[in-house]
């Protein structure tokens, strides 16, 4: 199982799609039952785009440690790329 999730490919999608799930969870957790696109729109309007997505990479954060501690590192790779990915993110939604 460890060859399989040890890739770059594989740690980049879990680390694109583990933040939104994160996501998932926060609005299962905090939504208060307003729907899920009045939800993201309340964030989004509010101007805390950029908390809301830090929150969400930082169990990729945690997952890229747990893979290198593993030396699982392929994997880990994937998941840098993708931590980055979020980064651009969160700085173009700073910028524009």
């Amino acid at each position: 199982m460890k060859s399989k999730i040890d890739n770059t490919v594989s740690g980049f999608v879990l680390g694109i799609v583990l933040p939104a799930a994160t996501l998932a969870v926060l609005y299962l957790v905090t939504s208060g039952g307003v729907p899920f696109f009045q939800y993201i729109t309340d964030i989004v309007s509010s101007g805390k785009v950029t908390r809301v997505v830090s929150l969400c990479v930082i169990p990729v954060v945690i997952l890229f440690f747990i893979f290198n501690r593993l030396d699982m590192l392929r994997g880990a790779k994937g998941l840098l790329a993708a931590t980055f990915f979020w980064v651009l993110v969160i700085l173009v939604e700073r910028i524009f």
